[in-house]
């Protein structure tokens, strides 16, 4: 790194370091990272085993968190590292990159809009698989930057395969990189064919490397392939169903790229931003168009063929467009800065980032909150201690990690729906309310205060930004330890009498 550059770099990993320790809350709520969790305590506990599902598979994930298991111990920091590493990797290579074949301006905002993303540090952190595949797709299209401007064309063009490959082992939509790097390829006109193969060559490493591993471990070099092909996403709104007509498939990403909460706000300032710096000469600028349009067309080619394609239309399935909106929101504030002066890129950063704070705290519920609670109740208890599913779900993770051993777990950790009368009972907020009555034991206000939440309802905003807000934004209710049908008024418990009364 250039001298002059070493200042704003630490400066930049300062800057990633105090977002990461205001994002983290440990586990969160994203889906697999329960699962993760599991494999990686596996392969801790009985060492190097075949996996049988696809999160198993996605060894550049759980192995990581595995040897920090391993080194560290297993808890929720632990379990988070790998992703805040592969997150600080992301503003690096951002900040490298950017310096090498932009300015140190353009390298600076891009590497902190990154590193203050609620995209690319918050929502990962809680254990998202897409932290990781975004490193591998981001470090790919800047070696594809480089390959444009360096004497060394082909090799990075065959890196740049490499780094695709690598993100195809953990998620395999993220082969409509090769796709869309195929278009740039003809796009430029260069070397169209050589630029293929050594894509190809890259790419191809990669993959015959993984077919020899499953090819000695499981008999069967496809392995991965036959496992992945048989899940399917269900729930969560991925995108519309298969048998859904074309159309309607094709219509799914629009509509969650422009209401997805982490993202569509800063896509919103971006394209304000853009427009704004067109006329502050940003895009006259060599040195900014280059990567803007590499990054570009590999989001125009990777949306749709992960939503259509794949069935995948949330923006974490193509995490190479919110990566390209970030550039060009920093790019687009270098340039004004340039041009109008120092306020007017201070005010457009500090829009950016006041979004990502606001968006990351609207879309948190600190629902392990509550789960960490319930284990303190468990921990101290000497009886089998009742919850709902999910808080129960989530406990048993946290006391794996704990070392607790699954047949203590299983005897201590119950969630039968219908609790018999006399036990311990955790009532938390879920989704769906459940009622049990007893005396309270103790009651305490769940850890989860959420600013963002308290500012819309004290502003009155709820009001009138419809039921589905009111109800995101409602005040969590306190949660509470009863024993149940003891005293059905819901008053405090009595002391036992003594024996013999």
């Amino acid at each position: 790194m250039k001298p002059d550059g070493l200042k704003p770099a630490l400066l930049v990993l300062l800057v990633f370091l105090v977002s990461a320790a205001y994002y983290w809350q440990g586990l969160g709520p994203l889906g697999d990272a329960e699962r993760y969790v599991r494999y990686a305590m596996r392969w801790r506990e009985t060492g190097p085993f075949l996996g049988d599902t696809h999160w198993a598979l996605r060894h550049l994930f759980v192995l990581p968190m595995a040897l920090f298991f391993f080194l560290f111990g297993s808890n929720e920091f632990t379990a988070t590292l790998p992703n805040i590493i592969y997150s600080a990797g992301l503003v690096f290579l951002t900040f490298y990159f950017a310096r090498r074949y932009l300015s140190l301006a353009e390298a600076v905002l891009a590497a902190t809009l990154v590193a203050t993303s609620a995209f690319f540090v918050s929502k990962p952190m809680e254990i998202a698989v897409y932290g990781p595949e975004a490193f591998f797709c981001a470090l790919g299209c800047w070696l594809y930057v480089a390959a444009e401007q360096e004497r060394r064309r082909l090799l990075l063009l065959a890196s740049a395969g490499a780094a695709i490959g690598l993100a195809w082992t953990i998620r395999e939509q993220t082969l409509a990189m090769m796709a869309a790097f195929a278009v740039l390829a003809l796009v430029s006109r260069r070397q169209i064919l050589l630029t293929w193969a050594a894509l190809g060559v890259g790419f191809g490493s990669v993959l015959a490397a993984e077919w020899i591993v499953y090819a000695i471990a499981a008999g069967d070099p496809f392995y991965r392939y036959k496992i992945d092909l048989n899940h399917r996403v269900s729930g969560w709104g991925a995108a519309k169903p298969m048998y859904a007509p074309l159309w309607q498939r094709a219509i799914t990403p629009v509509k969650d790229i422009f209401s997805d909460p982490l993202t569509t706000p800063v896509l919103a300032i971006g394209v304000v931003l853009a427009a704004l710096a067109r006329g502050a000469g940003m895009f006259a600028d060599k040195r900014a168009v280059k990567p803007i349009f590499v990054f570009g067309v590999v989001s125009l080619v990777c949306v749709p063929i992960a939503a259509v394609g794949f069935n995948l239309a949330l923006p974490r399935y193509y995490p190479i467009f919110p990566y390209f909106v970030v550039l060009l929101c920093a790019f687009s504030i270098a340039a004004l800065r340039r041009k109008y002066g120092f306020r007017m890129g201070a005010a457009a950063m500090s829009a950016i980032l006041f979004t990502n704070a606001a968006s990351e705290e609207f879309t948190s519920y600190k629902e392990y909150s509550e789960a960490r609670i319930f284990v303190r109740h468990v921990e101290a208890a000497d009886e089998p201690v009742f919850t709902d599913p999910l808080t129960a779900f989530r406990a048993r993770h946290l006391l794996l990690m704990k070392r607790w051993s699954r047949d203590e777990i299983s005897r201590r950790v119950r969630s039968d729906l219908n609790a018999p009368p006399g036990v311990l009972y955790f009532k938390a907020n879920t989704i769906k309310k459940i009622e049990v009555s007893g005396c309270v034991i103790s009651s305490q206000e769940p850890p989860r205060g959420n600013w963002m939440h308290s500012l819309i309802r004290r502003s009155g905003a709820s009001d009138f930004l419809g039921s589905k807000v009111r109800k995101i934004v409602e005040k969590p209710n306190a949660v509470s330890l009863i024993r149940l049908d003891r005293n059905p008024d819901g008053a405090p418990c009595a002391p036992d009498a003594p024996e013999g009364d």
